[in-house]
């Protein structure tokens, strides 16, 4: 299963890059005061540090995340493998877009947190990121559900 989580991981991390360097382009392009422009950096950073992680560093990410080595299957994919690499890199996928408007929340709550709850920050973008972590975490047990809910059987 590591195989594939490698490319699929090298894929996303190459996707994360290049989106990355266009937001840099229509950041450098629009001249002047922008009232996004920090947005647009943060999610520019983002991008291209989860860009690079993913594509440089993906051993480290695999065991972060907990990839199983499959050292004793044969190098067929099966359903169940590429349901769980599919569910990890859309977990991490979502997590990184998530990132840069939980960053933005934030600052805006810190701001002017004297007339904002608390409860400002429990909105859709935290079920949203409880949701990308879970996915990141129970991969296995998710595509274990999946698997029964569509009868896939479980070899290659």
């Amino acid at each position: 299963m590591k195989p594939l989580f490698f490319v699929g991981a090298n894929l996303l991390g190459i996707y994360l890059i290049i989106n990355g360097l266009i937001e840099v382009l229509v950041l450098a392009n629009r001249g002047g005061a922008n009232p996004f422009a920090v947005q647009i950096a943060i999610s520019c950073s983002v991008k291209l540090i989860a860009g690079t992680a993913l594509t440089f560093f993906t051993e480290f990410i695999a065991k972060a995340v907990r990839v199983p080595e499959s050292a004793d299957q044969p190098p067929a994919v099966s359903f169940r493998n590429a349901l769980e690499v599919g569910i990890i890199l859309i977990g991490l996928m979502e997590l990184v877009s998530l990132v840069p408007r939980m960053v933005q929340r934030l600052s805006e709550y810190l701001q002017d947190a004297r007339i904002r709850p608390a409860a400002d920050l429990l909105r859709m973008d935290t079920v949203a990121l409880a949701a990308c972590l879970l996915m990141i975490l129970f991969a296995h047990k998710i595509a274990a559900i999946l698997g029964r809910v569509n009868q896939h059987p479980p070899g290659p």
